[in-house]
């Protein structure tokens, strides 16, 4: 038996990478998945089909900025197997641009497809799980919310935001029975490394563990946080960056 059987989770941006980490993590702990993807839903649909071989997963198509789509998965959920207790709002892209070549436009999308889409998502899951007083809400933020290098002006202030709503929002869900955290990755190895050359040694060099970490790192962190064994912890921001964000640099 695991320890999230009979519960049903919503993970959004689960076409690719830790996306596809986190739900194959809850699944194996026992959950019901809807997984939903805009972009890269391809790799949301192959997804679920390997999951229903050992278990249950839909995948839904659906543009979270827009608030009926995020309705539309919850319900989703619903219709396909009657309840929701987790939502993890993993949705989201980077933006590495010098702030002075910045625009109104890569202000507005990073801020519907980081922030909005995920204040939609919680706004149409929470009346479910107060309905049911309980829940589990798994926001994923970045290291980059709390340490800033130039060409993340914008990203950063998109996840330093998602911090400050997981915080609040879990203030306010707490009499529910309902925990809201985030998890901030540092520099997990994804596909975009390879792709954009970048020199992977040189990044972990910078890192206290001198490794760059996995996908599977954060899929663990978010199932144990599904878990019952997460039920005091609320309001959190989970570091997951090999000590990134603990190293001091004065220079």
């Amino acid at each position: 038996m695991g320890e999230l059987d009979g519960q049903v989770a919503i993970i959004t941006g689960a076409g690719t990478g830790i996306g596809v980490s986190i739900a194959r993590h809850l699944a194996g702990a026992g959950a019901k998945l809807v997984v939903s993807a805009y972009n890269s839903f391809d790799g949301a649909e192959d997804l679920a089909k390997s999951l229903s071989e050992t278990g249950e997963a839909i995948a839904v198509k659906s543009d979270f900025r827009n608030a009926s789509n995020a309705a539309g998965v919850v319900e989703a959920a619903i219709d396909s197997f009657g309840r929701l207790d987790i939502v993890v709002n993993n949705a989201g892209y980077t933006m590495d641009k010098a702030f002075t070549d910045c625009t109104e436009q890569d202000w507005d999308d990073l801020l519907n497809i980081n922030l909005k889409a995920m204040f939609v998502t919680c706004s149409a899951a929470a009346p479910h799980l107060i309905s049911r007083q309980y829940g589990r809400i798994i926001n994923l933020s970045s290291v980059h919310s709390v340490q800033h290098v130039p060409g993340f002006v914008l990203y950063g202030t998109t996840k330093g935001t998602i911090n400050a709503f997981t915080q609040s929002l879990a203030v306010e869900l707490a009499p529910h029975k309902i925990t809201v955290n985030a998890i901030a990755p540092g520099a997990i190895y994804v596909p975009r490394y390879d792709r954009t050359g970048a020199d992977k040694e040189a990044i972990a060099s910078r890192i206290p563990v001198r490794a760059l970490g996995d996908v599977d790192d954060i899929g663990r962190a978010a199932a144990f946080l599904a878990s019952p064994d997460a039920d005091y912890i609320s309001g959190e921001v989970m570091f997951i960056d090999g000590a990134l964000t603990s190293r001091m640099r004065l220079g």
